[in-house]
């Protein structure tokens, strides 16, 4: 028989080991379900969790797979643009028949990354005859050009203090545009986030959120039945309520903490560096971050100055199965949704926003993307008016070849414009009719004196000039029709007013 102390020390450990084991499980339901949270942690979790769900929209690991072969091998790139301009659709009325509908721009490039090599042959089309045509090359340190109508000869330079070369030369509106070195840009570095700028952007804004909203304006909603992408789902609805005042403070407040966003910061200064490469300079020599942060100033002191009203806005996150599928606000006079949805490799988003008034007012945003496709739509119903922006981009990959087909279209209730880009890529061991630069076909402005570099510039500017504005000539009145047609040009404008 054991003595009573040791039964009364048996005991007490497993009641220690009982109370170990209930708290065990109590903290892990709480570390991997919603059980035992309040409604504003869930509210927070929710909001992060959709908030991350839209960060992985650039993701895309069967072309980063390719491109990163394009990084190291031979590729040759096949590119064809086109304008296709339709008027008075769905009426007996409908034409294309439009000037520009004939033109078509052809890119043919010779790329090698690894050996610093690039060579584009630029070409526009009327038709099948050819009517503009430039080459550019890329080798090593060397840059060039060369406009096959005027000169048969590249005019190339080393890649650096190329504004100070030219400076000898009279100045143009081309030359004004060059920038004193030409590099490589690369859009993902822009665009692209890794994991723990994700994490960051996440928790930094959706903290902002519930650190500014009171535990008591925090309620929730089981089994709320929605409708997304004509999908019923059954979710539990996390619900904050607040004033229109309430809500311009935290919208002040995210608005500075963009201000102080180092990751955002440093994508827009990666963003500056791609204007100042193709010669876009800003007014005032002021950078593009400084102008952002302008900007925020300027909106933080304007809803200051307008922060005034009791009015409830609703703010609503919906969850289904662990995953954040919409997000909406709704106010007396609007409601405004995201609903998100992730599957493998598919993902729907889709923003709409209905105005509450008298004549139908909404706008509509939806995004389908599969491992091959993305279908972005947006839609603007106005006064019965509808207006209609969709890109479109299907590809294929299979082995060494990338084929892929891009159109922008926009359409209203009259005419139709659209812009399809066609993309051949294809990895090769070697380049057929490799372009090498030598002493026949190049003239090399850092050999030349100053009174030659001027000619030479000239004469090719001055040409290229002249060619661009017969080819704008041609254009001009279909150009003006499409961008007025299109809301970027108001009826009595002209195109000049645009250009100049």
């Amino acid at each position: 028989m054991i003595p009573r102390k040791k039964r009364r020390a048996i005991i007490i450990v497993s009641i220690v080991l009982t109370i170990l084991v209930i708290a065990g499980i109590f903290v892990g339901l709480y570390l991997t379900t919603d059980m035992f949270k309040s409604n504003n942690v869930l509210f927070l979790k929710y909001i992060s969790n959709g908030m991350e769900g839209l960060t992985t929209i650039l993701d895309d690991e069967k072309g980063n797979e390719y491109n990163s072969l394009l990084e190291k091998n031979k590729y040759t790139e096949a590119i064809e643009a086109k304008i296709n301009f339709v008027k008075n659709i769905e009426t007996s009325e409908e034409s294309s028949d439009s000037t520009i509908n004939k033109l078509k721009l052809k890119i043919d490039r010779q790329v090698d990354k690894t050996n610093n090599y690039n060579y584009g042959d630029i070409q526009i089309l009327n038709e099948d005859e050819k009517i503009y045509k430039i080459e550019t090359i890329k080798n090593n340190d060397v840059v060039g050009i060369r406009f096959s109508d005027i000169i048969k000869q590249f005019v190339s330079a080393q890649n650096e203090n190329i504004k100070e070369l030219i400076s000898v030369a009279d100045t143009n509106e081309i030359l004004e545009k060059i920038p004193d070195e030409i590099k490589e840009v690369n859009f993902n570095n822009i665009f692209n986030f890794s994991e723990e700028e994700k994490k960051i952007i996440q928790d930094t804004y959706s903290k902002v959120l519930v650190q500014n909203i009171s535990k008591d304006n925090f309620s929730k909603q089981a089994k709320a039945l929605i409708t997304v992408n004509e999908r019923d789902i059954t979710t539990n609805a996390y619900i904050a309520k607040i004033s229109i005042e309430q809500l311009n403070n935290i919208y002040i407040k995210i608005l500075e903490e963009i201000k102080e966003d180092e990751i955002l910061s440093s994508k827009i200064e990666i963003l500056q560096d791609v204007l100042q490469n193709y010669g876009i300079e800003l007014e005032n020599d002021i950078t593009l971050r400084d102008k952002m942060n302008n900007y925020i100033d300027k909106k933080i002191e304007e809803i200051k100055d307008n922060n005034i009203g009791n009015e409830i806005i609703k703010m609503t996150v919906y969850e289904n199965k662990g995953q954040t599928v919409r997000f909406s606000i709704e106010t007396e006079k609007y409601k405004r949704v995201i609903d998100v949805i992730k599957e493998q490799n598919d993902m729907y988003v889709q923003y709409s926003e209905l105005i509450y008034s008298e004549t139908e007012n909404s706008k509509t945003i939806s995004l389908k993307k599969s491992e091959d496709n993305i279908d972005i739509e947006i839609q603007n119903i106005k006064n019965s008016k509808i207006e209609s922006i969709n890109l479109n981009t299907e590809r294929n990959i299979q082995n060494n070849k990338l084929n892929k087909v891009t159109s922008l279209s926009y359409t209203d209730n009259i005419n139709k414009s659209e812009f399809v880009i066609k993309n051949n890529t294809e990895i090769v061991n070697s380049f057929k009719d490799e372009m090498i630069l030598d002493e026949e076909n190049n003239v090399v402005l850092n050999d030349l004196k100053e009174e030659q570099i001027n000619n030479v510039l000239n004469i090719v500017s001055s040409n290229a000039i002249e060619k661009s504005n017969q080819i704008f000539n041609i254009l001009k009145n279909d150009l003006e029709e499409i961008l007025k047609s299109i809301g970027i040009l108001q009826e009595k404008e002209s195109i000049e007013e645009l250009t100049n």
